[in-house]
This record gives C-alpha cells, structure tokens and sequence, in this order.
C-alpha cells in the first residue's frame, strides 16, 4: 500500500549520511510566529514545499483588503531556494511583494546576474525573524531526534510548539503591559 502525503513513513535520506531527516518550510510573520507549515523527506527542495506552505496557511492576513495600502503592504521575504518565476507569480497574485535572495549559481556572464536593490536589502533584513523561529525550534529537545513513524504525527509535534510559541509571546506582552 502506497501512503498517503498525510500519512508518509519517514525514511533513511541518502543525501545525509543515511539519517533520518526532514525538511521543514514554514512561513512565520516580523514576530516569528508561523503561519504555516510543510514538512517531508530531507532530500526534497525547499520550492517544491512552497506550494504546501502557502496552501495551509493558518491566518488570514486580509492581503485583498489593504491592497492598495502603502502602510499595510505585504512583502515576502525568501532565501535563493525560492527564487522561481512559478514563486514570484503565486505571491503577486496574493498581493504579496517577492523579495527573494537571487540564484546565480549558474550564471556564468557576470552582466546577466542580478542583485537586489538597496530597498529591498532594507527589506530583506527582516528574513532574520524565519532563522529565530527555526532557533526556537531547536530549543525543544524532540525537534533534535526524529521519533516519530510519519510526517503527520512529526507536524502535530510542530503545531504544539506553535502553540507553545504564540502563548509565550502572548504571556510577554501581557506581563510587559502589567509593569506600566
């Protein structure tokens, strides 16, 4: 029997010396609480999980109804693993800007590369808030050793420590606000 993307076993990545491992996209807001996940097998492509990401997204972040707003746009904000035409589309469809890390690997004429502008690596500082949510990640000692048997009971694991996340910065903020 064939599993399921719900229900797929985990197994031995043979691009990671064997290991059990996973790969795990998540799309989390400038306070590093996620709004989505995707999670499979180790050796998949960060672009391939995208599609999954954005899909599952948790919260409606009212994209449609400040459209034209300066004050309230939306950008998203990715590594060179993201950086595709089929990417950019989706997000300017959603009414998010793209600011994706460029790709030049396989560029060899240095006059075809491209760089972002000085705005968007204004921008693209922020990216800083995905690397702190997967640091938080780490602090869970479980997220270190896979033992789960499938993907789905791995991302209920996730979703706790979401939870666990949004109640700390919850707790925070109202602790911050007592002392005033």
């Amino acid at each position: 029997m064939k599993p399921t993307s719900n229900n797929k076993q985990l197994g031995r990545n043979k691009f990671y010396k064997n290991k059990r491992g996973l790969k795990i996209t998540s799309i989390v807001d400038i306070t590093s609480i996620p709004f989505s996940f995707a999670v499979n097998y180790g050796n998949s492509n960060d672009a391939a999980l995208f599609d999954d990401a954005f899909d599952n997204i948790l919260i409606d972040t009212l994209s449609e109804k400040y459209e034209n707003s300066n004050k309230y746009k939306q950008y998203f904000l990715g590594d060179s693993a993201y950086d595709s035409m089929k990417i950019k589309n989706i997000l300017l469809q959603h009414n998010r800007i793209p600011i994706i890390d460029i790709n030049n690997r396989n560029t060899i004429n240095n006059k075809k590369k491209r760089y972002l502008t000085l705005k968007q690596k204004e921008h693209y500082k922020n990216r800083i808030k995905v690397e702190n949510f997967f640091a938080i990640l780490t602090q869970y000692p479980k997220m270190n050793m896979i033992v789960e048997k499938t993907i789905k009971s791995f991302e209920g694991f996730l979703y706790l420590i979401s939870c666990n996340i949004l109640y700390n910065k919850i707790q925070k903020n109202i602790d911050q606000s007592l002392k005033r």
